[in-house]
C-alpha cells in the first residue's frame, strides 16, 4: 500500500511538471501573450509572417479568440506613442484598426474589407516605423 501511494505521488508530480513545461513551451512558441510591453511586441506576436494571426484574420480564417486578442493588442497600441511621425496620424490609424477589429468581433458583413483597409502595413510603416528596424 505504501508503495502504491509513492507511485501515485510520483506520477502526479511528473504529470504536473510535464503540464507546466508544456504551458511554458506553448507560450514561447506562439501561445497567447498576455501583456505587450510595446508596439514591437504586438507586431512581432500578431503581424509577422505569412501564417500570422493577422494573415489568418484578414483571409477570413481567424478564430473569435484571435480577433479578441488582436482587439486587445490594438487598443494597447492606440495608447502608445508612435516611434516616429505625426501622433495625430497614429491615433487616427490605430482608431481605424480598433474600429475595424470591433466589426470583425461583431461579425459585421463588411468587416473583413474594413479590416484589410485598416491593417495596411506599408502605409503605417512608411510614416511611423523607424528605418533601422
Amino acid at each position: 500500500m505504501k508503495h502504491t501511494r509513492q507511485v501515485i505521488a510520483l506520477l502526479a508530480g511528473a504529470t504536473l511538471a510535464a503540464g507546466t513545461a508544456m504551458v511554458a513551451v506553448a507560450d514561447h512558441h506562439g501561445g497567447e501573450k498576455k501583456n505587450p510591453k510595446d508596439i514591437h511586441d504586438v507586431m512581432e506576436w500578431t503581424h509577422k509572417g505569412r501564417e500570422s494571426m493577422v494573415a489568418k484574420v484578414r483571409d477570413g480564417n481567424g478564430t473569435a479568440a484571435e480577433i479578441e486578442t488582436l482587439l486587445r493588442y490594438y487598443k494597447f497600441m492606440a495608447t502608445q506613442k508612435p516611434p516616429q511621425g505625426d501622433e495625430a496620424a497614429w491615433k487616427e490609424r490605430t482608431a481605424a484598426l480598433v474600429a475595424a477589429t470591433e466589426k470583425l468581433a461583431k461579425k459585421s458583413p463588411d468587416a473583413i474589407e474594413n479590416y484589410k483597409k485598416a491593417v495596411n502595413c506599408k502605409a503605417c510603416h512608411d510614416v511611423h516605423k523607424p528605418k533601422d528596424e
